[in-house]
């Protein structure tokens, strides 16, 4: 037993290229035991769980049965795929009956792989592939990656062996990994997907989406350009991958997109098939971040691809991200769209919503739900919560406040990449929590209205009126309009960009006073058509001055409100996306 325990150890290592095994795969609540038989040294097998127990093998003569079970088998073809090693007797007596066969072996359960090893002569079946501990996604990964499946997905479902003595254990994991097989068959031919892009007068778009603020601006955005737009929902309970893509790949064929469009990476899945499919049609696709890229890419696998377009709304980024490797990385602001702000005609508007009915009033999150979310993850370690405060001190100190640098000055470990991400959200977070309140204390005094969630309640002196959230679609317009002096603090995932706040505000024709923002000048030239303070010490002075002065702070809203309308709503931004990527794939076809 040890020697041809050795021998295949031997063997799989020097096969390690076509040996898939996931040796951190969760384990199947399924316990193994090997048998007397009748066949002296060849060992029956059973399986036992809370539920089933059941034979895997005869328990007498279990070559004969499985020398039996191959010759009444009838498979074409050059591959043949096998479900379920059992202790490896199918396997060899499929061998005999197929000398030339490539076969393929897929064992979900590795305790079950590394006990059949001990009995089963890998040599001798000479596997193609062998896949083992891998679950449906791993595997359609490997599949998506593997020339061989591509092109022999139409003989693979047909020529599919499993071990009918493993399916009460396995049952579901084989049904999902049968339907993938078939689903793939579909996906063999792809070749009708890959065609000339940016041909026509018209671009054609298809947005990918999963409820974000944005999508309605966008999609709004793109037909008033006069191009195309194909909407996708993405709902993951719903949907699986596989069901997504079939539908996926039949909308591309008919609508023939020139690229796809999502905003924070929506539709991606962690592990990379998505973009190993489009690199496979030669599809261009973007994704627009108006969040973190950071934070957002951390939790993919790490894909380079030269059809791959990343979009930030915060131009500090894009050194970052072309260092990480990503050559295609443009900055793409945040806008407005004047369908859902704009000025509101004061003989219009109900008593409720009178103009100016708010002295100065801030709108955002306390980020204390944030904060709780990301820290679930680490907040049993006293040792990161001990660290904590610190990390959260540096980060604000520090000029570009990169949270990666932070983290990174402390000797800090991590449980997982998951653990790290959370912990550096937290202190993200944590640090906009404390910064956005050093200047909302400075409205004290000046009868402020915070429009938010329940927590500030917590956190703010009991002067500050506290109001319900005001909805971005519905309400938060007429806020705006209602506001003597709109009140910006800008969270601190944006090192130098400028927030959806100073353009929404602008196109309500109302007056904001923000924190600065080294990008603001890009839009704004001067405190002319803009007011912004450097340090929060200046706010209150700020807040007299523009309060009494009614003539000047209208002056520089109007000024602010007809520039955002010239360059600065959604319609501009897709039209400079489109531009952008007219020019770097249509001399490619």
């Amino acid at each position: 037993m040890c020697q041809i325990y050795g021998k295949n150890i031997r063997w799989l290592d020097d096969n390690s290229e076509r040996c898939h095994i996931n040796r951190s795969s969760s384990v199947y609540k399924v316990h193994f035991e090997t048998i007397p038989s009748k066949e002296s040294i060849t060992p029956g097998l059973i399986g036992i769980t809370n539920d089933i127990k059941g034979t895997i093998h005869s328990q007498f003569y279990p070559t004969k049965e499985a020398a039996k079970i191959a010759q009444s088998t009838s498979f074409v073809g050059e591959y043949l795929i096998i479900m379920g090693l059992g202790l490896g007797y199918v396997c060899q007596s499929m061998r005999a009956k197929y000398p030339e066969k490539k076969i393929i072996l897929i064992e979900p359960d590795i305790k079950l792989f590394y006990l059949a090893i001990k009995h089963c002569d890998l040599s001798y079946i000479n596997f193609f592939r062998i896949y083992v501990g891998c679950d449906d996604q791993s595997l359609s990964h490997y599949f998506s990656k593997d020339l061989f499946f591509k092109e022999n997905y139409d003989s693979l479902k047909e020529n599919t062996y499993v071990q009918k003595s493993q399916e009460c254990f396995y049952g579901l994991q084989y049904k999902m990994i049968l339907n993938n097989i078939q689903k793939r068959s579909n996906f063999n031919d792809l070749s009708r997907l890959k065609y000339p892009k940016f041909t026509d007068a018209q671009t054609r778009i298809i947005f990918i989406d999963c409820s974000h603020i944005l999508t309605k601006e966008c999609l709004s955005a793109i037909k008033k350009t006069g191009n195309l737009v194909h909407y996708i929902h993405l709902d993951s309970e719903k949907y699986g991958f596989d069901n997504f893509m079939t539908c996926f790949v039949n909308t591309i064929s008919h609508f023939k997109p020139d690229f796809i469009l999502s905003i924070n990476h929506m539709g991606f899945d962690q592990g990379g098939r998505m973009i190993d499919f489009f690199d496979e049609i030669e599809m261009p696709f973007v994704s627009w971040f108006v969040d973190s890229p950071d934070v957002i890419l951390s939790s993919f696998s790490f894909k380079i691809s030269d059809f791959c377009n990343i979009f930030v709304w915060d131009d500090d980024y894009i050194t970052h991200l072309k260092s990480q490797g990503y050559k295609n990385c443009d900055f793409l602001p945040l806008g407005t769209d004047t369908e859902i702000f704009y000025p509101k005609k004061i003989d219009n508007v109900s008593k409720e919503s009178k103009r100016h009915m708010y002295r100065v009033s801030f709108v955002g999150s306390s980020m204390v739900n944030a904060i709780h979310k990301t820290m679930k993850s680490w907040v049993h370690r006293d040792d990161l919560l001990k660290s904590f405060p610190a990390v959260v001190e540096l980060f604000l100190s520090q000029k570009n406040r990169h949270v990666d640098q932070s983290v990174s000055k402390f000797d800090l470990r991590f449980d997982s990449l998951e653990q790290k991400e959370d912990f550096k959200s937290s202190v993200l977070w944590k640090g906009t929590q404390i910064y956005r309140k050093k200047g909302i204390d400075k409205l004290s005094g000046f009868m402020p209205v915070i429009s938010g969630d329940p927590n500030w309640k917590n956190i703010l002196p009991l002067e500050y009126e506290l109001l319900s959230e005001r909805w971005y679609y519905d309400n938060l317009c007429d806020f705006y309009n209602q506001s003597k002096i709109n009140f910006n603090m800008t969270s601190l995932q944006m090192t130098n960009g400028v927030n959806q706040r100073v353009f929404d505000v602008s196109a309500s024709r109302g007056f904001l006073l923000t924190d600065y923002r080294s990008q603001i000048r890009d839009f704004f030239d001067s405190k002319e058509n803009m007011v912004w303070f450097d340090d929060v010490n200046e706010i209150p002075e700020l807040l007299r001055y523009y309060d009494k002065n009614n003539d000047v702070r209208e002056k520089i809203a109007t000024k602010a409100y007809h520039i955002v309308l010239k360059s600065h709503t959604y319609k501009h931004r897709i039209v400079s996306m489109i531009d952008i990527m007219k020019k770097r794939y249509k001399k490619i076809y």
